[in-house]
């Protein structure tokens, strides 16, 4: 009679152990999604957060000390400090650099060193070439001078423009009337900012802005 009496206290006691702890799991999950977190097995075979390795002092994606989720990673503009962000691409306008020739100008902006972007991307920058007219209204607001450099050139009685300095072109255009007049010397190109329209023109031209760009797309 006594071991029977001892034999329904132990069945008693694995039925209450058993009781308490399906209602702590349960417990967990519920608080698990009051907080709006996955429940234990769930968060076990969610995959580890990817690090990004960024030094505050540097562009955004380049290698540093201070390790930051890449999710929480924000950049306030795509562009390096200086530079103007405009849909596709970022342009630096050198404004005092008025009145030098078409050759200068290009020259100018291929010996800038390659910008990293805040995408960690590194391009080098190349002459402007103006792709679209929301680029022009963009570059009517900051450019100072009646007219800007295009990176265009005269070649086999053709205009070609270039988009970087690797030789990818645009097959944008955005002649004025009876241009390009092919005139013997006009070689090169310029955009007249105040209807953003392109005229062929000799190596110098007076009151001619610089503008410098690189494609972040």
């Amino acid at each position: 009679m006594a071991g029977q009496k001892v034999r329904e206290i132990f069945v008693l006691v694995l039925i209450i152990i058993y009781l308490k702890k399906g209602w702590t799991s349960s417990r967990q999950r519920r608080q698990d999604s009051y907080n709006g977190q996955p429940a234990a097995q769930e968060r076990k075979e969610m995959p580890q957060t990817i690090k990004h390795y960024v030094d505050d002092k540097r562009s955004y994606g380049r290698p540093g000390k201070k390790s930051i989720p890449v999710q929480r990673k924000h950049c306030e503009t795509v562009c390096p400090e200086g530079w103007v962000y405009g849909n596709t691409k970022c342009f630096l306008f050198e404004n005092s650099l008025q009145d030098i020739p078409w050759t200068t100008a290009r020259d100018t902006c291929n010996a800038l060193e390659a910008v990293t972007l805040c995408n960690g991307k590194a391009v080098e920058p190349s002459l402007l070439v103006i792709e679209s007219i929301e680029e022009y209204h963009l570059l009517k607001r900051n450019v100072t001078t009646d007219f800007a450099w295009v990176n265009c050139i005269l070649i086999d009685k053709t205009f070609e423009c270039y988009t970087d300095r690797a030789g990818t072109t645009s097959d944008y255009r955005n002649w004025d009337d009876n241009q390009p007049n092919l005139h013997p010397g006009k070689r090169y190109a310029m955009v007249y900012m105040a209807n953003g329209k392109m005229h062929d023109h000799f190596n110098n031209m007076e009151s001619t802005a610089t503008v410098c760009q690189v494609n972040v797309h």
